[in-house]
């Protein structure tokens, strides 16, 4: 179960879409994304089975409710007709793609700590 993709939506957060986001298109985008991230790259190519665009990195780390990561925006052509879509990547999808890429550590990443649950938090007396 490890190895299985978590829900599209806990991977990224579209910030704004011109056309519907299917999950397919949404995966493609993630994907797309985490290899620019990872790549350290500005722009690229995004192409799927039913669509091909640009995409770049907006250089800004956005915060949307409780979501956080690197933004990017996507002009793309489906089959549906053209679109922009412009999503993050959030710290779910980015952590996600670290243990696929490099495979599970015995020792978490301080972000996987992070968000691994609450932390024991020391008490003082009163």
């Amino acid at each position: 179960m490890a190895d299985e993709s978590p829900p599209y939506w806990a991977l990224i957060a579209a910030l704004f879409s011109s056309i519907s986001l299917t999950e397919s298109l949404a995966m493609a985008l993630y994907y797309a994304g985490c290899d620019l991230y990872e790549r350290k790259q500005e722009a690229g190519e995004v192409a799927g089975d039913l669509l091909s665009g640009k995409l770049r990195r907006l250089k800004e780390h956005v915060v949307f409710g409780n979501f956080s990561g690197p933004a990017y925006e996507a002009r793309i052509d489906t089959e549906r007709g053209p679109g922009v879509v412009r999503f993050l990547i959030t710290r779910e999808g980015l952590q996600w793609m670290q243990r696929r890429l490099h495979g599970r550590s015995q020792h978490p990443s301080a972000a996987e700590s992070a968000t691994a649950g609450p932390n024991t938090l020391k008490e003082y007396p009163s």
